[in-house]
């Protein structure tokens, strides 16, 4: 029977050939929020002790060992010696203790010893994208080698130096801007080492969640033949977690429940139990992982790192794979090598697919759910909300046998640069539309105005309102040398009374609870060269009194 235990720590350093034989990672799966799900197997400690010291933090409740034996295991800091090349200052004071050097302030030099306990240095390990979603977050950060990012010693904290005289100076470490020393010292720091121990030899296989390896995509879209485009899907990855040696890379797409995203592990070395239950705090409040960027202010970024799907309702829905997640996929893209630090571009997929060039012209309800019109403040605040002019687009099927991701999308005619929008979540065989350049040759007039004499008051739930005939028009006109295929859509809330060309009517959710139903009005029309055309509508609105 397998036995399991709670882990936090991964890349792995024999303590020689005799002792431990040295593990590798297998796979890796990224998401594209910062986070990356990393395996390694066929770990077999050949004296039943398996060290590991080079740091990764997984997230909290991420991390297990599946082994054939008991695996016990235990973190300890230990000292090794380390490069000049990356000492912090209160390293290198620490390390010069008992020394001669010179400190050079900012307004004199005073030679001596330095005595005594110097500042320890702050340590911070590993990676943190805690902040990425408005969460509060460490501003330090584990370079690709794992080097520890180190931060000066804190207010109160003294640097002592005994002088020739004898006179022992307390000196602010923020007073000093250069150490000059004759004697270059050994480097010392401390750093965590886990340690696995079992009764014997045995597989060990070890998958954890944790930061540093992640995943941009990207789409061209080639419109050079007038019927039938081009479609290439590519992926961006930067490697910040450790060297990667012919290891499989697999992309997941989707918007996943990450709850303890932003929680290390409390067996992480820089972990303490103020630390690990602050980071539950955080976690609580923001009610979910890194990847929902939807309610804190930065919804661009949630968009891109999460998933949206194609359009408005049911668009971008369609068939999936039998046995397939609709919601989360894993693309594989081979075996790579890739070192700490690099970043590799790769072409995931390519496809071709029909496809059709329109005119969208969406016009937003102009209306709160009150009924009272939007305030113009609310226009500038949300402008492209509230954009009601008209953009060339594209309307295709995706024609990859697995989802397009939420990914900017850029568009090229012949070679030539055309536009970038955002491709949202599109199922294979769903259909989905892409902007490309507003419409400037198409003019375009939306109006609406109260029928007069229409008003009727109305208490509703001891609530004042007056309901109201609204008459709307929308008016088109085709300037181009060519013809032009417009979608047009209008939403209004109210209720529909009548309607010019028999429009398709659908309802929104965004209307369940508010006292009007939203709906959209969605008409097809071919524009010859230089037609005009105009659509009457009618609706009835509450509006709050």
């Amino acid at each position: 029977m397998k036995k399991q235990i709670l882990l936090f720590l991964l890349t792995l350093n024999t303590l020689s050939a005799q002792e431990a034989r040295q593990g590798h990672i297998d796979s890796v799966a990224l998401f594209k929020n910062g986070l990356v799900i990393v395996r390694m197997s066929d770990l077999i400690p050949e004296s039943g002790k398996l060290e590991m010291n080079e740091l990764l933090e997984p997230v909290h409740g991420t991390f297990w060992v599946d082994s054939e034996k008991p695996v016990t295991a235990k973190v300890e800091m230990r000292e090794s010696e380390g490069p000049l090349s990356t000492v912090s200052q209160a390293e290198l004071l620490r390390n010069l203790s008992g020394k001669k050097v010179t400190l050079h302030l900012s307004e004199d030099s005073i030679a001596g010893e330095i005595v005594g306990e110097t500042p320890e240095q702050r340590t911070e390990w590993g990676r943190d994208y805690a902040a990425m979603n408005g969460q509060p977050g460490r501003s330090s950060y584990l370079s690709a080698g794992g080097t520890p990012v180190t931060s000066s010693p804190g207010v109160g904290e003294m640097v002592f130096l005994k002088t020739e005289d004898g006179k022992i100076l307390a000196i602010s470490p923020g007073q000093i801007q250069r150490v000059a020393f004759a004697e270059v010292p050994k480097i010392r720091r401390k750093r965590p080492v886990l340690t696995l121990s079992s009764t014997g030899a045995g597989k060990i296989a070890v998958q954890y969640l944790t930061r540093g390896l992640s995943w941009a995509p990207s789409y061209r879209i080639d419109l050079t033949d007038p019927k039938r485009l081009s479609i290439i899907q590519g992926a961006a990855i930067r490697n910040e977690l450790s060297d990667l040696k012919e290891v499989e890379i697999r992309l997941i797409s989707g918007f996943p429940s990450v709850r303890f995203g932003a929680v290390d592990s409390p067996l992480s070395a820089r972990s303490t139990w103020e630390t690990f239950f602050a980071g539950l705090s955080r976690s609580a409040g923001a009610g979910g992982g890194l990847s929902n960027g939807f309610d804190n202010g930065i919804a661009q970024q949630g968009i891109v790192i999460g998933n949206i799907l194609s359009g408005q309702g049911l668009a971008g829905i369609g068939p999936a794979d039998e046995g397939e997640s609709v919601d989360l996929h894993y693309q594989s893209i081979g075996k790579h090598s890739l070192a700490a630090g690099e970043a590799l571009s790769v072409e995931v997929a390519k496809a071709g697919a029909d496809y059709e060039r329109v005119v969208q012209w969406d016009i937003p309800d102009t209306r709160a759910p009150n009924g009272r019109y939007i305030e113009e403040y609310e226009r500038q605040r949300s402008p492209e909300k509230f954009d009601d002019k008209p953009w060339d687009a594209i309307v295709f099927k995706n024609p990859f046998t697995f989802p397009m991701t939420t990914a900017p999308a850029m568009l090229v005619d012949k070679g030539d640069f055309q536009g970038q929008q955002i491709s949202t979540w599109t199922n294979p065989g769903a259909e989905t539309s892409i902007r490309i350049t507003k419409a400037l040759s198409i003019a375009t007039r939306s109006v609406e105005n109260e029928i007069p004499d229409s008003r009727v008051n109305l208490n509703i739930a001891g609530n004042d309102y007056y309901k109201v005939q609204v008459q709307g028009e929308l008016s088109v006109k085709n300037h181009r040398g060519t013809p032009a295929v417009l979608a047009i859509s209008r939403s209004f809330s109210g209720e529909l009374r009548e309607a010019d060309d028999e429009p398709q009517s659908q309802l929104l959710e965004t209307g369940v609870y508010s006292i009007n139903k939203r709906n959209e009005l969605k008409w097809r029309i071919d524009l010859k060269q230089g037609q005009e055309k105009t659509i009457r509508y009618r609706y009835e609105v509450l509006v709050d009194n």
